[in-house]
């Protein structure tokens, strides 16, 4: 844990650094590919993992259903916090 927070300071420090020598369009770009790096390589991590391929149903079940509870309950808190404070009540 403590590698992965001082490769995430040293890049804030490097980012700071260099901030004015980098291009905005460039660095968007390479977080880009860098994002599909990293999803690229999770999907052959998880290809290669026998364990999570043999329960991958069961696995995919839950995930569903994690996903459908976490937005109904969002939707569900949103529409509270509306009712509660944006609709002006008439007395």
């Amino acid at each position: 844990m403590l590698i992965v927070i001082g490769i995430l300071l040293s890049g804030i420090l490097l980012g700071f650094v260099l901030r004015k020598r980098l291009n905005e369009k460039f660095l968007n770009r390479f977080l880009l590919y860098s994002i599909y790096l990293l999803l690229f390589l999770m999907g052959v991590g998880i290809g290669t993992n026998k364990q999570i391929l043999e329960n991958l149903l069961s696995l995919g079940l839950q995930a569903l259903a994690l996903t459908l509870g976490a937005v109904a309950g969002s939707i569900l808190v949103v529409f509270l916090v509306y009712k509660l404070f944006f609709v002006k009540k008439d007395k």
